[in-house]
């Protein structure tokens, strides 16, 4: 004889619960669709236990803290409605931070909120000097937004002068040296960032290169940054591979600018 083995499903809801849940539910549909304003149907939706806040979780911050975060979102756990958070309004202020230069907030449905952190990369120091001389941290996006607090690391390189420009000059020197680390911080073997200590910037804007071993100038002029940091690096490797590297010694300053397409590499006085 045949043997028959038969399974029954467990019912979650029994008849009268689906019709109470079938109706529920069409009334809220009913409230969605009829309701012209939305901040209404939010409120009406916020009510409701099962949206709230339950968890607010960061993503790719290194130096500041998820307490520090949650505090600046203005968002209260458990209290806050997933449907009365503002993802532009806790993006915003997130940004306001210092140290935030991008932040993305998105929604899991239905009680979690999820902010990804973009911080600012420091790539110089600025150097501002005054009664009391102060520097900034240059970040790789162009924002000059921090000074260095007690333990924060200071090995970068450090632009000088900028400070006497105004207004379009200044927008237009900074973008240089912009330009200019985002090609350094790629760490060429013969140019790498720790290699450089100084970008003096001058009163026409044009930038001028120091190195950390050697004392001599590196004009980069009127040439477009892209090919200084091209001639630079080339100069460098035929200098550094020279059977006779002594004769870095030797050299007075360089030249980017000399002519066009001609780089003057130019013997000190005294050599």
């Amino acid at each position: 004889m045949r043997s028959c083995s038969c399974s029954v499903k467990r019912q979650l809801f029994s008849p009268i619960q689906k019709c109470v849940v079938g109706l529920l539910t069409c009334s809220l549909l009913a409230v969605i669709f009829l309701c012209s304003d939305p901040h209404t149907v939010g409120r009406l939706l916020g009510k409701i236990p099962y949206f709230r806040v339950e968890e607010v979780k960061f993503s790719g911050q290194h130096r500041m803290s998820s307490a520090d975060l949650y505090r600046q979102t203005g968002i209260l756990r458990y209290q806050n409605s997933l449907f009365s958070v503002d993802a532009d309004v806790v993006a915003a202020r997130l940004e306001d931070l210092i140290w935030v230069e991008k932040a993305s907030v998105s929604f899991d449905w239905p009680s979690t909120v999820n902010i990804r952190i973009k911080e600012q990369v420091p790539v110089a120091l600025v150097h501002t000097p005054g009664e009391k001389e102060t520097f900034f941290y240059l970040s790789k996006s162009g924002d000059i937004f921090s000074s260095p607090r007690s333990g924060d690391s200071l090995d970068f390189p450090i632009i000088t002068g900028i400070h006497l420009l105004e207004d379009e000059a200044f927008e237009q020197a900074l973008k240089n040296v912009v330009l200019f680390m985002d090609k350094v911080v790629h760490n060429n073997p013969n140019l790498p960032v720790h290699a450089i200590s100084e970008i003096y910037v001058d009163e026409q804007g044009e930038l001028t290169l120091f190195l950390v071993d050697y004392s001599f100038p590196i004009y980069i002029g009127s040439t477009s940054v892209g090919k200084a940091y091209k001639y630079l690096v080339r100069i460098l490797a035929d200098i550094y591979n020279h059977p006779r590297r002594n004769s870095i010694a030797k050299i007075g300053y360089i030249q980017l600018d000399y002519m066009k397409d001609r780089v003057l590499v130019a013997e000190s006085e005294s050599s």
